[in-house]
C-alpha cells in the first residue's frame, strides 16, 4: 500500500483491493495504523492492524 501523504499513528483506514477477483474487489477492508518506521529518509513504513468485519 502506498500512500501519497503521511499518515498518522491510530489514523483509521477503509480500503479496497484492486486486481483481485469480484468476490473481493467490491469489499471493504478496515485497518488502523498502530506504528511507523523511518528506516530511511525518502520512505517511512507504516504498520496497520487490520479489522475482521463479517
Amino acid at each position: 500500500m502506498t500512500f501519497t501523504d503521511p499518515v498518522d499513528i491510530y489514523t483509521n483506514l477503509k480500503m479496497n483491493l484492486k486486481d483481485v477477483d469480484e468476490n473481493l474487489s467490491t469489499k471493504h477492508f478496515y485497518g488502523k495504523v498502530i506504528g511507523q518506521t523511518n528506516e530511511n529518509k525518502r520512505l517511512i513504513k507504516s504498520i496497520l492492524h487490520l479489522s475482521p468485519l463479517k
